[in-house]
């Protein structure tokens, strides 16, 4: 047991008077009691009580202790309190952050229905390309996609749900540069590419037997997904 609770139990030892009382008001031997008054009594370097056969006497400096030690029950009493406020009904502020596509695509049209459920939860989303820093920065929950494996932060991570990546193209694109009819044929097509200057231009296709990747050369880079979604729809 560490000090604190040991400091508890001096608060239970002294509200039932006794080691005897408390004894069989938390049935526990008065043996074991008494160890704990004793060590907690040398780790703090005083004597808390002047105790005899007959007798229990809370010493000057033990009501000193015994004070703040209801005090700090109290204080842990109203973390308990807090604690189970929040499980009951979510309240407080999250702060979001992920990519301005997930935000328009996936978090705008979610966020009204979350809070008008929960409407002691405050939001604050911040819409950003940017790879935050959830600990310097302060954010509670990060909503991110990934193309690999997720990186080992040490933070807590979640799969909420697998997108598959296909390959697409406007009919505007088609029609002008024709549709490739084997892999090899999409040498020929430039692409989009979601990523910055240093990521690399390749499709990697995949089948049950193989994976085959194909480079190629992309027309339009960018780390936004609304935009690339955009240029694509436009034939680009």
């Amino acid at each position: 047991m560490d000090e604190w609770d040991d400091l508890a139990l001096f608060v239970r030892i002294a509200e039932h008077g006794g080691l005897s009382a408390a004894g069989r008001a938390l049935g526990v031997p008065k043996s074991s009691l008494s160890r704990r008054l004793q060590l907690l009594e040398e780790r703090l370097g005083v004597r808390l009580v002047q105790r005899t056969s007959r007798k229990f006497i809370i010493t000057d400096v033990g009501e000193e202790v015994l004070e703040h030690a209801r005090a700090m029950r109290v204080a842990a009493d109203a973390v308990e309190s807090v604690a189970r406020r929040r499980v009951a009904e979510p309240s407080g502020m999250i702060r979001l952050t992920c990519s301005i596509g997930m935000s328009k695509h996936l978090v705008a049209p979610l966020l009204p229905r979350f809070m008008v459920r929960h409407p002691k939860v405050d939001v604050f989303l911040h819409a950003t390309n940017r790879l935050v820093d959830l600990v310097e920065e302060r954010f509670d929950l990060a909503l991110r996609g990934y193309g690999g494996p997720l990186p080992d932060t040490g933070l807590v991570q979640r799969l909420l749900s697998p997108t598959p990546w296909v390959l697409m193209a406007a009919p505007r694109y088609l029609d002008a540069r024709g549709a490739p009819a084997t892999p090899d044929e999409l040498r020929a097509h430039p692409g989009l590419l979601l990523g910055g200057p240093s990521s690399r231009a390749v499709w990697r296709l995949r089948s049950r037997e193989a994976t085959e990747e194909i480079p190629f050369v992309p027309r339009l880079r960018t780390d936004d997904s609304v935009t690339l979604l955009g240029a694509a729809v436009a034939g680009l």
